[in-house]
């Protein structure tokens, strides 16, 4: 029926969106981090080396792009994990676009890429930087 094309259709877009928004990674990957907010390394690693080689086998280049989150610069202080994340993901040779040090540590306010200077996701020029950044790493 009519009805049973459109649900179909419908659950393609979903599941194209979450694929998309990595939704599934990005879920299993916060659930990496024990209560304390420790990243637990080694599996960390196996999923970047997973993602590499997955990447790798279908001729893509995976670009590894770390995000601050608000409590960076509220508090003026970087995740625990920031530098092991780096130095993991530079160890394997992936390319990492640092958006800490390359977009936001060198704005004169990098609250004001927050919707009015508070916690949630990034405002509209906070997206517009870091979409700047990505593109002009990535367009080479």
């Amino acid at each position: 029926t009519l009805q049973n094309e459109l649900d179909k259709e419908n659950d393609k877009k979903k599941f194209l969106i979450n694929t998309l928004k990595l939704y599934k990674l990005r879920h299993f990957l916060s659930s990496l981090f024990s209560k304390n907010k420790t990243l637990n390394l080694e599996i960390f690693e196996k999923i970047i080396l997973n993602a590499k080689e997955f990447s790798e086998e279908r001729k893509s280049k995976f670009i590894f792009v770390y995000l601050p989150g608000y409590n960076t610069y509220k508090l003026d202080k970087v995740s625990d994990n920031y530098d092991k994340i780096k130095e993991l993901v530079t160890k394997n040779q992936i390319q990492f676009i640092d958006i800490h040090e390359e977009v936001f540590k060198i704005h004169e306010n990098p609250l004001g890429f927050f919707p009015f200077e508070y916690y949630g996701h990034y405002n509209a020029k906070g997206y517009e930087e870091v979409s700047k950044k990505i593109f002009n790493e990535t367009s080479n």
